[in-house]
């Protein structure tokens, strides 16, 4: 295990309601009639995790988490890893039409409403 802190820093517009941490697991949702997570983003509505203490730069690291996709949503990011070395992220998985894919493609998994 490492030796050092981690640091969670947890962006929602409403966090305290939108937001919990229960048995080491952190959980946040979004519903499509929110606000972007800070008066000034012209993003659409987005909660943001950010997790301190590791260095991505270097090694093997391993991201595990569960998502709710409602029937309808596309064109929606629902996971990404910053610092890549040719675009702003390493990794974005994003869904269109009941599928997810790594940016726009390949798909990685059908069939995911609901």
């Amino acid at each position: 295990m490492a030796n050092f802190a981690l640091l969670f820093l947890i962006t929602c517009l409403s966090s305290s309601n939108r937001y919990s941490f229960n048995n080491g697991v952190h959980r946040f949702w979004l519903y499509s009639t929110d606000k972007p997570h800070t008066p000034s983003s012209q993003t659409k509505p987005r909660c943001e995790i950010q997790i301190g203490g590791y260095d991505y730069s270097s090694g093997v690291w391993q991201f595990e988490g569960e998502a709710y996709i409602p029937s309808g949503t596309t064109a929606t990011s629902i996971m990404q890893v910053f610092g890549g070395s040719f675009r702003a992220t390493t990794i974005m998985l994003r869904v269109y039409d009941d599928s997810i894919t790594v940016y726009m493609s390949p798909v990685v998994l059908s069939n995911t409403y609901n």
